[in-house]
């Protein structure tokens, strides 16, 4: 396929200076070849051994980007196992949920005003808020200004999602997952100790993230996910790609073992 596309492309391109039928032709030529490049393309991954592939939703978030935007709202909001409510309430279960029903908060009359109009936290409504707090819900005693990239309110709602009951696990990407015969490689703890290396250049071995998302502890099935996720294309990070590409399946599972176990 490389070799036929490559020709129809070079012989387009040594003609785009004609003018005329024959360019037109040419141009057309080059749209063709084009699509039946990305019609194989997609044929290729679609027959990639054991992985398997499905079409992300339109405009899907990224949860571990999410987990450092979200920094920003730490201050103020918990979320996990142990999480209390601070100056603003726990987020827990948020995602889809009617407002102002986070047990034992006291919420503005705002919000309460909200809540008794049906106001429901789907991704729109929060992302909408998350825009700009007191433009959306005048009279919140929310003071943050508000997260002004569309990007980054999309992944913090994937991270808020990993935190509401039935959604799914973070490092899980929206539209993609891995077979079960991949998830059931039994990964090995001490060639994952030895991959590790590169990982814990940027990824701190001792839970800490400075920035960049903690994979200490890991689950195996996030861990897996996500690298196939980045090494497939689905989520974009240009140091991510290509360290994950260059890993084999068995490896993937080494180092999702090895961190998994870590402390």
């Amino acid at each position: 396929m490389g070799r036929a596309y490559f020709h129809v492309r070079r012989s387009a391109c040594q003609t785009s200076g004609q003018s005329g039928l024959l360019g037109s032709l040419n141009r057309r030529a080059r749209h063709i070849a084009l699509q039946w490049a990305r019609v194989c393309a997609m044929a290729f991954l679609w027959m990639v051994p054991n992985a398997v592939i499905v079409l992300a939703k339109e405009n899907a978030g990224d949860p571990v980007r999410g987990e450092i935007v979200f920094q920003q709202c730490s201050t103020c909001h918990m979320l996990g196992t142990n999480a209390r409510h601070r100056t603003g309430p726990s987020l827990n279960n948020i995602v889809s949920a009617p407002a102002g029903r986070a047990e034992g908060y006291r919420y503005s009359r705002a919000f309460q005003k909200a809540a008794e109009k049906g106001l429901i936290w789907d991704p729109k409504t929060l992302s909408a808020f998350l825009a700009s707090p007191r433009k959306k819900l005048p009279g919140t005693k929310m003071t943050f200004a508000g997260l002004t990239r569309e990007t980054d309110r999309r992944d913090v709602i994937a991270y808020l999602a990993n935190f509401t009951q039935g959604a799914e696990p973070m490092g899980t990407s929206v539209g993609f997952a891995v077979s079960d015969e991949i998830l059931a490689i039994e990964g090995d703890i001490e060639y994952g100790a030895y991959l590790a290396s590169e990982c814990t250049a940027c990824h701190r071995s001792d839970g800490q993230s400075n920035g960049i998302p903690n994979i200490v502890g890991w689950e195996i099935e996030r861990f897996v996910t996500t690298m196939h996720a980045f090494k497939y294309g689905h989520r974009q990070n240009t140091t991510m790609q290509t360290i994950s590409s260059r890993l084999g399946d068995d490896e993937i599972a080494a180092l999702a073992k090895y961190f998994n176990m870590l402390e």
